[in-house]
């Protein structure tokens, strides 16, 4: 059974959100601190927004109903949600109120949006219709706008371009994606990944496993999964849940090379395939997109081999009913 055509556009439309031009409605001044909160795909969108503007100021993300206590008056508080009715960044909203920090929103309606507008702070709203997983380049470009200066007009082009470029070979019917989901079946993904950019696109791969073809992967984050992670490929095991594992791009700092390759080695001499994506461009951010959207076509991929819808979110929306019932 292949996934439903309208989903598959909704992935092959990324691109062209990178070309959106958003309308904000005010814009974040020069905080002290600038905290973007959200969960799931939004807090996702956030972690590309945060690589965008790492340049210019570190930016953390929260992924929590509350603020840690560091966060205050001078601070200024990003929340996305896609939907603008996530419980959990909802509260976020109203604590950074309570404490006195600037706020501003990113959100397709809801609760969000109307908390925003109300409070006369910063807002951009996205188009609507679409889950947060497929609104990457909407928050993205939202977030950008209301941060100011993070990312050049011309840098949105060349992520566009690139993303094309992935969708061309991975989208295909039975390319890239097909490939590597056949390696995947059956077998329990293992997301390799080392620097910061490379992590980002690993988490989105494991998001999307986990929302598209509902089967559960974990991201090793290099170099300190290898003071512990990787003993699950010593000789000594027994019984090992079968696995397969994904290496995301090649670091950039010469050490971090260094390192990759020697992991890499040990890895192969313990008999471990290894099922490299490497997808390189210039500019990390760009490339970490473009490894993300490759992760996207693959989570797909495996939906269709394993039969199961990729647009259904059925529990999720059954947790969100419940939690809403229960205040």
């Amino acid at each position: 059974m292949n996934p439903p055509d309208p989903f598959r556009n909704e992935i092959a439309a990324l691109a062209g959100q990178f070309r959106w031009t958003p309308a904000p409605t005010g814009e974040i001044h020069d905080p002290g601190r600038l905290v973007l909160a959200g969960l799931g795909g939004s807090a996702l969108a956030g972690d590309f927004l945060a690589l965008a503007a790492s340049g210019v100021r570190p930016v953390p993300v929260i992924r929590d109903e509350l603020l840690p206590p560091w966060v205050g008056q001078g601070d200024t508080v990003l929340c996305v949600s896609c939907s603008g009715s996530t419980g959990e960044t909802l509260s976020v909203w109203d604590e950074a109120g309570r404490r006195g920090a600037d706020r501003a929103a990113v959100a397709s309606g809801g609760s969000l949006l109307e908390r925003a507008r109300a409070a006369g702070a910063a807002h951009c709203s996205i188009p609507t219709g679409l889950s947060p997983r497929s609104s990457l380049g909407y928050l993205v470009r939202a977030g950008a706008a209301l941060v100011g200066g993070a990312v050049s007009a011309t840098l949105w082009d060349a992520a566009a371009a690139h993303l094309e470029s992935v969708a061309a070979v991975w989208g295909a019917s039975e390319g890239e994606a097909w490939d590597l989901a056949q390696a995947l079946r059956g077998r329990l993904p293992l997301i390799m990944a080392m620097e910061p950019h490379l992590i980002v696109a690993a988490r989105r791969w494991a998001g999307n496993l986990a929302e598209n073809a509902k089967v559960p992967a974990i991201v090793l984050e290099f170099p300190e999964a290898a003071h512990n992670a990787l003993m699950v490929f010593a000789d000594e095991t027994r019984n090992p849940v079968p696995v397969a594992v994904v290496t995301l791009g090649e670091p950039r700092h010469p050490a971090h090379r260094r390192r990759w390759g020697v992991i890499q080695r040990l890895l192969q001499e313990q008999g471990v395939r290894l099922n490299p994506v490497s997808l390189r461009h210039q500019d990390p951010w760009i490339e970490a997109l473009g490894l993300a959207h490759a992760g996207d076509w693959t989570s797909v991929a495996l939906a269709e081999i394993y039969g199961v819808d990729a647009s259904s979110l059925s529990l999720m929306d059954r947790l969100k009913t419940r939690l809403a019932a229960d205040g």
